[in-house]
């Protein structure tokens, strides 16, 4: 009897292939890591709208990004680990993709940060519903 995969012993005359040369899937690919910090300029820093449009950013991409800020870091593909974060405005968050399309990964997330995630942030006069006829988009 020889011995099996896990341990198990294959009886009869079956054989185990010898699969030292065989080539491996990875063995042709170019593994890059890229680093990145960026600063996070959302004034209600990184909450869940953000965290979300996060996650759904680095999911279109197959590398592996860990995050770190302030001493803790999670996966980029956890909502909940990006919000245990709890990176606030002006945090410095580091990203750290590890893949094929590690740069690509990165320049997709500073394009997010760079838009401020979409968020638009208006004057405290608009925000209480109150706009002068100085603010007023068409006034002279």
């Amino acid at each position: 009897m020889q011995p099996g995969i896990c341990g198990n012993e294959i009886k009869g005359n079956a054989t185990v292939p010898d699969t030292t040369n065989f080539p491996t899937k990875r063995s042709h690919r170019k593994t890059a890591i890229v680093q990145r910090t960026l600063v996070l300029e959302n004034v209600n820093g990184l909450h869940a709208r953000p965290a979300e449009l996060l996650v759904k950013r680095v999911a279109k991409f197959q590398s592996q990004v860990i995050v770190q800020c302030g001493g803790e870091s999670t996966d980029a593909r956890s909502l909940f680990g990006l919000l245990s974060l709890a990176a606030g405005w002006q945090s410095k968050l580091t990203f750290t993709a590890k893949g094929e399309d590690a740069a690509e990964t990165l320049a997709a997330i500073e394009q997010l940060f760079a838009s401020r995630f979409g968020e638009a942030y208006r004057t405290s006069a608009t925000a209480s519903g109150y706009e002068s006829s100085s603010t007023k988009s068409g006034s002279p």
